[in-house]
């Protein structure tokens, strides 16, 4: 006789089969849309290219406008805090650190040599794990003109 076996599933180990059960999907589909493997995807919406990383570790990672990337904490023994610095100013000068725990909007500024750049974050939940980190410039213009301006 065997005895029964109960099997406790989280958020994140359903998360991990549920994409690899997509990856293998999509293997014979080359066009198939990018999947998103980390639980945070940072996007560089200015037009700036941008360097970020974790706090207290000597992270930097080149995020070059107007892309992104999938992010995993590289240590988990430092504070899980993002800083970014602008890298075309040329010293680095690391934001003040700011969370990704929680959605919502907040702005960090970088100053260096009597230059100030305010960069806005947006954190916004993408699915059950997954959270997009979204940085923008302070000003965007759009156009709601019917023509393509």
């Amino acid at each position: 006789m065997l005895d029964p076996i109960f099997i406790n599933f989280g958020q994140h180990a359903v998360h991990s089969l549920n994409t690899a059960i997509q990856a293998w999907q999509q293997n014979q589909c080359p066009e198939a849309e990018e999947l998103v493997f980390s639980h945070f995807v940072i996007c560089n919406d200015t037009q700036e290219t941008l360097r970020f990383g974790q706090v207290d570790t000597d992270e930097n990672v080149l995020l070059v406008s107007l892309h992104s990337h999938q992010y995993s904490w590289r240590s988990h023994k430092s504070p899980q805090l993002l800083h970014i610095c602008i890298e075309g100013w040329g010293n680095w000068r690391w934001s003040e650190p700011f969370s990704v725990d929680n959605a919502g909007i907040f702005i960090r500024t970088i100053q260096y040599k009597g230059r100030t750049a305010s960069l806005i974050i947006k954190v916004q939940q993408f699915s059950g794990v997954q959270k997009q980190i979204i940085i923008c410039g302070r000003q965007i213009f759009c156009s709601y003109l019917p023509e393509s301006i």
